[in-house]
């Protein structure tokens, strides 16, 4: 009976997740704002969920993210707090790794934020205008902008623009694929995770290539 109170998360289990939430943000990472702290009056708030690549949650220190948050896991939290928390200057509370990938994860996803601590956002910006200049070399060396609509993926096209290097270098069926959810794991980690079969299907680390799938139209018969 224990097991299942623990799996089903009841009885002396049913705050387990939260209580563990709250002990990593006390020592971990998460982004506010100076006049706004959360979203949800300080309740605790799953708000994003993953096995590997990180988790977000709304809670009394803050949009917390725990875990080792991917760069796409760091984007979606910072999309979500600067919605949530009245597109203010962000705070990034945490260590110096964590706050370098979310300066990745804002120039790599193209957010239109602010950072309250002068020093990061002076940082974010140079960031930001190096991949805009990296950007115009591609197109002066020939690259197209229209290219841009290859990819269904925003992850993709914009790598095709600014990190065409990161990407690989064979055609295959998850590229193409609306089912497909690409993401930079770190800067020199690219990876696709499947939603229909529920597991990365391709990484810069393991090459797989999956040339053709149903999962492509899986769902097109809905729309």
């Amino acid at each position: 009976m224990t097991h299942a109170e623990y799996v089903g998360r009841e009885g002396k289990f049913s705050d387990i997740d939260r209580k563990g939430y709250l002990r990593q943000s006390l020592a971990g990472n998460f982004i506010i704002t100076e006049k706004v702290r959360d979203a949800f009056d300080g309740k605790y708030i799953p708000l994003y969920y993953t096995d590997d690549y990180g988790s977000i949650a709304n809670t009394s220190h803050g949009i917390t993210l725990t875990g080792n948050p991917s760069l796409e896991t760091i984007a979606i939290a910072l999309s979500l707090a600067d919605e949530a928390l009245g597109h203010q200057p962000l705070i990034v509370r945490g260590s110096e790794k964590f706050k370098r990938k979310v300066m990745d994860a804002a120039v790599l996803s193209e957010l239109n934020i602010t950072f309250a601590d002068a020093f990061m956002q002076q940082e974010f910006m140079q960031k930001r205008e190096e991949s805009e200049d990296e950007r115009k070399r591609f197109r002066a060396d020939g690259g197209n902008s229209s290219l841009t609509a290859m990819f269904q993926s925003p992850t993709l096209n914009h790598l095709l623009t600014h990190h065409s290097k990161l990407l690989p270098t064979q055609d295959f069926a998850c590229q193409h694929c609306p089912n497909a959810l690409w993401f930079l794991q770190n800067p020199q980690m690219l990876a696709c995770f499947c939603q229909m079969m529920k597991l990365v299907s391709w990484s810069t680390k393991e090459n797989n290539l999956i040339l053709m799938c149903d999962g492509m139209w899986a769902g097109s018969e809905e729309e």
